[in-house]
């Protein structure tokens, strides 16, 4: 399509831009680009156009849908002063190096640029003229356009001027005819001194063709002979490309057309079909129609199951904290109980050994505490570390697990989740993940209280009411050594007594009884059995004392062993105690339930946006949906019917167009795009259309036209052809073609120049569909139109056999013809 600069003034300049644009949209010819400005919902503009409008005071280019609205912000207004620079930027986006890189050798440097005005006096004339001027100088300015022949062949720049009445007999009509001549001489004289000027401009009137026509109708006439310029692609063509440029630069441009179509209208039925396929489309992304048997990757509920955990902190993590503490309070408990720091001295008073115990007692406790104190903090410390790693770990992963999640369900190449449905099952895992156990924190034991250490107190009481009740062997030794005295004292003079009663040895006897002879001749003295009772009695004290030493350490070591004492296993079995070690362990555990709160809650707030993202994208495809069912209630077809027709419009809404459109054709395309479930699944699998679903707008879904040619784009909608129908349907198309071509006749033009002689005779062409002309009967019709076979030109778009333009025009005409003949 040829780069062109359309450019409107006042309220008639609007109206057909706006026209121009929705019958262009409807038959789908337009071409779509990004917008450089780069906005965040994904809008698109016109790749080939430019289109603006000019008017003194403001217009109103808001459409009365968002269909409209899509299409009219391609419209800017923009004042005269600002035209030529406006023009100039919209050059540079036109024919940028992008567009040459995209279309390869096919590129060519050229511009047209397109006027519609309908001029009311000379001051109209005026400021077209001074604003025009200023613009095709601007834009010859480029040396790019200076390059090809003439000039003319590169940038071209054509009028259509409307009017009311224009041969009307009033002074006021006579002033606006001479001024209407003097626009096209001023323009003529520059394209004559080789100034950059006009190549053609064409002119319209409401009384020509055969009667009055009100602007409406001249709109129409106009908006079609823009289509046959713009999207027919016949520059190319050696009568055709005359048109929009000059045969020589000193031929006269004044001109005019008429214009009739007959049109199958193929394109606006492919996008109607496109519009009621996607409104099911849409409708079953936005619901919540889905098997409850899904493949792996196609439920979210089972990739977000793990997210549902109760504790950051697992079991087996809890159990080695245990562990480490009860290894801890074990390397502890031989420090705390040291046989010095249960020794203590003997007292006899009750008050004092329970005052001591007491003190014992304390001092136990505040070790015993400040050794646990110390084990807790190294426990929490540790935990800390482990569960600050596992929970950044945590809530860097699952913001992008559950996108990723979502995503995947969203795209899934087999079986894609519609949005709704995708909702639904993020609202179901939130709902676990809200009724898991959510406490603050288990309560933190108690720990040691004061009354657990009564029991050692008594203990420790009873223990030194044993050494109160002990004989010391220390204090019993200084005096032991007076009892073997006083008993050699009391027994010697017995035992010389008993000595001497000994019987007297044998003298023949040997061995013992000289052992006994010597015996009684010995202690019968009285020192001799003083010293062996004392001897004795010595020997006794030391084997006493021995074991009152033995008995003593042995009632100690009961008590106060530092291994299996009694104080030293109550101790133990206090400091090894399970509640003791769930208190030790509780804050951990609290801290653990603490960050898996804090985990939970950053998974469920992405949770919440994740749903209110879709939600906006389920908004957005619920708009769309109604739009696309607005679209098709518009051209008269009931989306919610199971057999939906189309019937073309009424012959009096347009008299310069034709319809002979079938209702079988829309039918048989309608068949080929029929919606059903794995019908959406395939296509939602393989456009991924929530490919940004993330963003704070989905350009997808935003903009109703652009989503319809982006849909025809990515979904073969076939196109019907008649050739392959049945032998009744291709006859009943033909005879209603033949019919509509041999009604159309001579058209007439919309402009009638003063007849000062007969040397430009209007000429006469029809552009028709290579696929058309081969049709019986359909020739004999043109030919009895007066259409020679030389005036039948083949259509240059390929691919669509939708549109033949029946064309009448006079190029070429002197501006003197523009006035009325002196009576």
């Amino acid at each position: 399509m040829q780069p062109t600069v359309l450019i409107g003034f006042n309220e008639y300049g609007l109206r057909l831009l706006q026209g121009l644009l929705i019958s262009a949209s409807d038959r789908g010819v337009l071409r779509w680009t990004r917008d450089a400005a780069g906005h965040e919902d994904g809008r698109l503009q016109l790749r080939d156009l430019a289109v603006f409008v000019c008017s003194a005071s403001p217009l109103s280019s808001g459409g009365s849908s968002p269909f409209e609205e899509d299409l009219f912000r391609q419209i800017r207004s923009v004042p005269e002063r600002d035209l030529r620079q406006e023009v100039l930027e919209a050059r540079d986006r036109l024919l940028g190096a992008r567009r040459f890189v995209e279309e390869g050798a096919r590129g060519q440097y050229s511009l047209d640029v397109i006027v519609l005005a309908h001029p009311a006096g000379e001051r109209d004339f005026r400021t077209m003229r001074e604003t025009l001027e200023r613009v095709i100088s601007g834009l010859a300015a480029d040396p790019n356009f200076r390059a090809a022949g003439e000039g003319n062949d590169a940038l071209s720049m054509i009028q259509i001027l409307d009017f009311e009445k224009y041969w009307d007999t009033g002074d006021a009509d006579r002033r606006l005819t001479e001024t209407a001549a003097a626009y096209v001489a001023k323009w003529q004289e520059r394209a004559e001194t080789g100034e950059p000027g006009c190549s053609r401009i064409y002119f319209a009137d409401s009384n020509a063709a055969g009667g009055y026509r009100p602007a409406a109708q001249r709109i129409q006439e106009a908006l079609l002979f823009l289509e046959l310029v713009l999207f027919e692609e016949q520059r190319d063509d050696v009568v055709l490309r005359y048109l929009v440029q000059r045969r020589t630069r000193n031929e006269p441009i004044a001109a005019s057309f008429g214009v009739r179509v007959v049109e199958r209208q193929l394109g606006l039925m492919k996008r109607l079909a496109a519009a009621l396929f996607s409104y099911r489309w849409l409708h079953y992304m936005a619901g919540q129609d889905f098997p409850a048997d899904r493949p792996q990757g196609a439920d979210i509920r089972e990739a977000l199951a793990h997210l549902r955990t109760n504790s950051l902190a697992t079991a087996e993590e809890l159990a080695q904290l245990d562990e480490q503490c009860r290894r801890k309070i074990e390397e502890a408990i031989p420090a705390l109980l040291s046989a010095r720091s249960v020794s203590a001295p003997v007292q006899e008073a009750q008050p004092a050994r329970d005052h001591l115990a007491t003190m014992w007692v304390r001092d136990f406790e505040k070790r015993t505490r400040a050794r646990l104190d110390v084990i807790r903090t190294e426990v929490e410390t540790a935990a800390g570390i482990m569960l600050e790693r596992k929970t950044r770990a945590t809530l860097e992963n699952a913001r992008g697990e559950i996108r990723d999640a979502a995503t995947a369900a969203l795209q899934h190449s087999q079986y894609p989740v519609p949005a709704g449905k995708l909702i639904q099952d993020l609202r179901e895992v939130e709902d676990q993940l809200r009724g898991a156990d959510r406490q603050s924190g288990e309560a933190e034991a108690s720990g040691l209280e004061s009354a657990e250490f009564e029991r050692i107190r008594k203990l420790y009481s009873d223990y030194l009411w044993f050494k109160s009740q002990q004989l010391n062997p220390v204090e019993a030794g200084k005096w032991a050594w007076i009892w073997p005295v006083a008993l050699a004292a009391c027994y010697a003079p017995l035992v010389a007594l008993a000595a001497q009663d000994f019987p007297a040895p044998d003298p023949n006897a040997a061995g013992l009884s000289q052992i006994l002879a010597g015996l009684k001749a010995t202690l019968s003295q009285i020192l001799p059995a003083w010293l062996m009772v004392l001897a004795c009695g010595a020997l006794a004290v030391i084997v006493a004392r021995r074991a009152l030493f033995r008995r003593h350490n042995r009632g100690i070591q009961v008590h106060a062993h530092e291994t299996q004492g009694r104080i030293r296993a109550a101790c133990a079995a206090l400091l090894q105690s399970p509640e003791l070690l769930h208190h030790l362990t509780a804050r951990v555990r609290t801290l653990a339930q603490l960050r898996t709160n804090r985990v939970r809650s950053e998974v469920l707030r992405e949770l919440s946006f994740a749903q209110s993202r879709l939600q906006v994208r389920r908004n957005e495809l619920d708009w769309l949906s109604s739009e696309m069912r607005r679209f098709c209630v518009r051209h008269g077809i009931d989306p919610d019917d199971p057999r939906p027709s189309y019937r073309p419009p009424e012959a009096e809404s347009n008299i310069y167009t034709y319809w002979v459109a079938q209702n079988a054709d829309y039918s048989n395309m309608v068949k080929t795009s029929e919606g059903q479930a794995p019908r959406f699944q395939a296509l939602q699998a393989a456009v991924k259309p929530f490919e940004k679903w993330l963003d704070k707008y989905c350009p997808t879904f935003l903009h109703p036209v652009q989503f319809i040619d982006w849909l025809c784009d990515q979904r073969a909608f076939e196109l019907p052809d008649f050739s392959t129908a049945s032998d009744a349907h291709a006859h009943e198309w033909v005879e209603d073609l033949s019919e509509k071509v041999g009604r159309i006749g001579l058209v007439p033009l919309g402009f009638r120049f003063e007849d000062r002689d007969q040397e430009h005779e209007q000429e006469r062409l029809c552009l028709l569909p290579e696929e058309w002309r081969n049709l019986t009967g359909l020739a004999q019709h043109l030919q009895q139109s007066g259409l020679a076979s030389a005036a039948v030109h083949a259509a240059a778009r390929a691919g669509r056999a939708d549109r033949a333009y029946f064309l009448s025009y006079k190029i070429g005409v002197e501006a003197r013809r523009l006035t009325r003949t002196a009576s």
